[in-house]
């Protein structure tokens, strides 16, 4: 079926309509041990979160709402003082302004999160030496 959509560029950005490459997105280191493929629209980001063993995502808040789930892997996830063990197709949904962290476990993992609005501080952050997506 013929489409009228563009091919997106290299930050998968959604104003223009397309496809997301994430060989071409690169990553955002975030914390140690930590980065992300951030994939902005206009109203939302979506958010391609790789987690190293035993990686944190120390407790803080922010006030974009966060949704999001795990792909692979495991986490512990805290959201406002309380914690679940998460583990592929497990979600979360996080309001502006709710204090939250993440421990990893010994095995790598991936999260996909969507924020809205953009995290504007994320998309400033320096794109990570000789990492793109895989």
């Amino acid at each position: 079926m013929p489409s009228s959509a563009s091919s997106t560029g290299p930050t998968g950005s959604a104003k223009s309509a397309g496809f997301v490459d994430w060989t071409r997105v690169p990553f955002k280191n975030l914390f140690p041990g930590i980065r992300a493929q951030l994939v902005p629209g206009e109203k939302l980001m979506l958010a391609r979160v790789h987690l190293e063993p035993n990686g944190i995502v120390p407790e803080h808040d922010h006030p974009h709402e966060q949704f999001g789930f795990i792909v692979e892997g495991e986490v512990d996830f805290t959201i406002d003082g309380e914690t679940r063990h998460l583990g592929p197709g497990d979600y979360y949904a996080i309001p502006g302004g709710v204090r939250h962290s993440v421990n990893v476990g010994p095995r790598p993992a991936i999260a996909l999160d969507i924020f809205s609005p953009p995290r504007d501080d994320y998309l400033a952050l320096p794109d990570a030496p000789n990492a793109r997506g895989a």
